[in-house]
This record gives C-alpha cells, sequence and structure tokens, in this order.
C-alpha cells in the first residue's frame, strides 16, 4: 500500500510539480540563508549582525503570514509568488550593497522575513489540501527525503563556489546563481492549480466558533516548545561551526555530513509502522541530549560532530512526526477546507512565539558578554520546554 501510494503522489502533476517548486525553495534556503548570516560575520567582524538578521527574520516571518492571510485563503499559490518575488529582491539588494550589508540587517532580516512568511503559509496549504490521510505519511517521507539530499548538496555547492574567489566576490556570484534558481522556482508555481476550497472570509475568530480545536490545540503547545529549542539551533550551529573552524568549505561539509545521516534516517521513518506520538517523543529526548552537548561545550570541534551526529538522527524523526501529528490535527478539525488558512496562520503564532523568544534569548546573553560562554542557559531552557512538549506529546495518544 505505502509503495502504491508513493507512485500515485509521484504521478499526480498537481503534487508532482510542489514537490519540485518546494525542493527548489528548499536548496535556496540551504544555499542562501547559512551563508548570509556567515556574510554579515564577515563583513562587519562581528556576529551581533547576523543573530539580529535572523531576529528579524523571526518576527517578519509572523508578520507574513497574517499579511497574505486574506488573499492566501483564496490563491493557495499566491504567497509563494511572492516569496520569490521578494527573495529576488533580497538577493539583488546584497548584490548591489556588497559590504555595506551589515549595515541593514533589519532591512534583509525583514524582506526574507516575509518572504518566508509567504511561502510556508502557502506551501502549508496547498500541502493539507492536496495529501490526504492515506499518503501523507508517504508524502512527507518523499519530501523528507528529497530535502534532506538537497540540504546536503547545496550548502557544499554554496562553499565550493564561496572558496572559488577571494574575498566577498564568491558571496557576491552565490547569491546571484541563487537568484536564477529563484527564478525558475517563480515560473514552475505559476503551473500549479489551485484546488477548490468553500472557504468564507478569513476569520481567525469564526475558527475558534466554529471548530473543535481540542486536539489542534495540544500540538500548538507542543509547537511552541519545539521552536523554542529548533528555532535558534538551526541557523545557531552554523554560527558555531564557523565560529570554531573559520572556513565556509568545513561548515559546507560538517552541514552535509549531518544531513546525509538526515537522509539515512528519514528512509527508515518512512518504514516505521510505529504511532507518530511515540516517534515525536523518542526524537525529542535525541534533542534534549543533543542541544545540551552542543551549547555546554560549542568551543570543541569534537562536541559538535558529536551534535551533528545525534542531531542528524533526531530532526527527520521529529519532523516527519510533527508534520503528520499537525496535518492530521487540521484535517480532522476542519475536514471541510474552510478554515486552514486560519489554521496554519494559528500555527506559525505558537511558531513565531518559540522562535522569536529563544532568538532574543541568545540575543541578550550574547549581547551582556560579547561572546557565547553563556549559552548553557538556553541549553538548559529549551530542554526543560522539550520536556514539557513530551508529556503533552503523551497526552495526545489518549485522544
Amino acid at each position: 500500500m505505502k509503495v502504491r501510494n508513493k507512485k500515485m503522489i509521484l504521478k499526480e502533476k498537481n503534487i508532482k510539480l510542489l514537490i519540485i517548486v518546494q525542493s527548489l525553495n528548499f536548496l535556496i534556503l540551504n544555499m542562501g540563508n547559512v551563508f548570509i548570516s556567515i556574510f554579515l560575520i564577515n563583513t562587519s567582524n562581528d556576529v551581533m549582525g547576523a543573530l539580529l538578521y535572523n531576529l528579524f527574520i523571526a518576527i517578519m516571518i509572523l508578520a507574513g503570514f497574517f499579511i497574505i492571510g486574506p488573499l492566501g485563503e483564496k490563491y493557495k499559490k499566491s504567497g509563494i509568488i511572492f516569496s520569490n518575488i521578494l527573495n529576488c529582491i533580497l538577493y539583488i539588494l546584497i548584490l548591489f550593497l556588497g559590504e555595506k550589508s551589515s549595515g541593514l540587517v533589519w532591512i534583509l532580516g525583514s524582506i526574507s522575513g516575509l518572504a518566508q512568511g509567504f511561502y510556508w503559509l502557502s506551501n502549508n496549504i496547498l500541502t493539507i489540501d492536496l495529501i490526504n490521510n492515506d499518503n501523507r505519511k508517504s508524502y512527507n517521507s518523499i519530501v523528507g527525503v528529497i530535502n534532506s539530499i538537497l540540504g546536503m548538496v547545496g550548502p557544499i555547492i554554496s562553499a565550493t563556489i564561496i572558496s572559488m574567489f577571494v574575498g566577498i566576490k564568491g558571496y557576491l556570484v552565490l547569491f546571484a546563481a541563487i537568484l536564477t534558481i529563484m527564478v525558475s522556482a517563480m515560473v514552475l508555481t505559476f503551473f500549479i492549480k489551485d484546488p477548490p476550497s468553500g472557504r468564507e472570509k478569513f476569520s481567525i475568530k469564526k475558527t475558534y466558533m466554529n471548530l473543535d480545536l481540542r486536539k489542534f490545540n495540544i500540538i500548538m503547545k507542543i509547537t511552541w516548545k519545539s521552536l523554542f529549542r529548533d528555532g535558534a539551533v538551526a541557523f545557531l550551529i552554523n554560527i558555531l561551526i564557523y565560529d570554531v573552524t573559520r572556513s565556509e568549505m568545513l561548515l559546507g561539509w560538517f552541514t552535509a555530513v549531518m544531513t546525509l545521516i538526515t537522509v539515512i534516517t528519514y528512509w527508515i521513518a518512512g518504514k516505521v509502522k510505529s504511532r507518530v506520538e511515540k516517534i515525536y517523543v523518542i526524537s525529542v529526548y535525541i534533542q534534549i541530549a543533543s542541544v545540551l552537548i552542543l551549547t555546554m561545550y560549542f568551543k570543541n570541534i569534537y562536541f559538535i560532530i558529536l551534535y551533528l551526529i545525534l542531531y542528524g538522527v533526531a530532526c527527520p524523526l521529529n519532523a516527519l512526526s510533527y508534520g503528520v501529528m499537525v496535518q492530521n490535527s487540521i484535517a480532522e478539525a476542519d475536514p471541510e477546507g474552510e478554515y486552514r488558512c486560519e489554521l496554519s496562520c494559528i500555527k506559525e503564532v505558537w511558531i513565531g512565539v518559540g522562535r522569536i523568544s529563544a532568538i532574543a534569548i541568545i540575543v541578550a546573553l550574547y549581547y551582556f558578554v560579547s561572546d557565547f560562554s553563556l549559552l548553557w542557559i538556553f541549553g538548559v531552557l529549551s530542554s526543560v520546554t522539550s520536556w514539557m512538549s513530551i508529556k503533552d506529546a503523551k497526552r495526545l495518544m489518549e485522544h
């Protein structure tokens, strides 16, 4: 049954186009966002610019969801198209500013955040509308494997391009290449057909009034607790690796090795028949251990490697199980699809709260000591919230 589902997914033109567009956007994210942070560090000789860049991204992702929300309910792919336009503006601006980019991190971060908010709203709605309960786990497994491979290839390509040139010229060549890929993704998006829906006017209030969201609300609590950890660690690990090695190439290879582990884990996870809640609990225990190791021994390259191995195993287990839980809860609460745009926005509020609070704490810790010596505080806080999310996941098993 699972093999047949995967074949059906790949034969469906609309879903195939969606997967291609998702993959191109994921490749762009992995090739660009990591190295924009490193580019800002190199042009300013200060980590704070990169931290603030990521903080503005987190804030504006949340704003992007509510800006595009009313339009996204009717024209589901509009967010992806506007996202690509904004990303084109972002990279054109970086190419134009060059070394002066570090002085405008709030503008760059805001544009990037809006673009990501627009993209993820459209992506979430299209995914829920096009994928059903029978093929949801297979779809997430396929996308997870593809994205993991791209996550492995992207940073190596970027690092190779950067290392071929002296100074910041390699970065500018890289950003120009990303701009080309982005235009291709935008063109393909126009060929995705919006699935029909009977949605009324965008309204968060009506969503709470008309739907039974008890299960969804439990998952939202899990969401902010998970993003308190993942929303910060996702970009912080790249800064820490670069801070220790001072090599873009080593950063690319470290990322590739972790992603290779992720690919293997995604493949295995797609075959596991256990309840997704159980898979999620196991993944969080591993993530707690990995984050504690990272934040307490961040200056030791061997502990960073240990973190990469543990997180490479835990991340796909977590992403696959969490994704299925969210999609199932939305499909169950809103089977007709009338409020999926609103539910996606509500989810992003919880994601935003977790991500923004985590990054703000890291920025504050770095501000007071001008290094990462207090990072262990974040490690402890994120481990506590992660442990609380395990309790929430166990509650879901009772439903």
